[in-house]
């Protein structure tokens, strides 16, 4: 049985515009993450560079740990 043409027609242009509204999606939502990044790579570099130095060397003094000292 062969469906009419406007019905085929109407389905063709239904899959297209959700084929559209999937694809706009993704590149608004790759968008926001090439922002995302740009923002954090570039913009906010020189903070992050900083908290990283400040990372780097912990300076604590701290008792070494002592066993029992045995002689023969």
């Amino acid at each position: 049985m062969e469906r009419p043409h406007n019905e085929e027609q109407t389905r063709q242009q239904s899959f297209t515009r959700r084929s559209l509204l999937l694809g706009g999606g993704m590149l608004l939502g790759l968008s926001a993450l090439t922002a995302r990044l740009y923002q954090l790579q570039v913009l906010e570099a020189e903070r992050y560079r900083l908290l990283a130095e400040d990372n780097r060397i912990s300076m604590r003094l701290l008792a070494p740990p002592r066993g029992e000292i045995i002689d023969r």
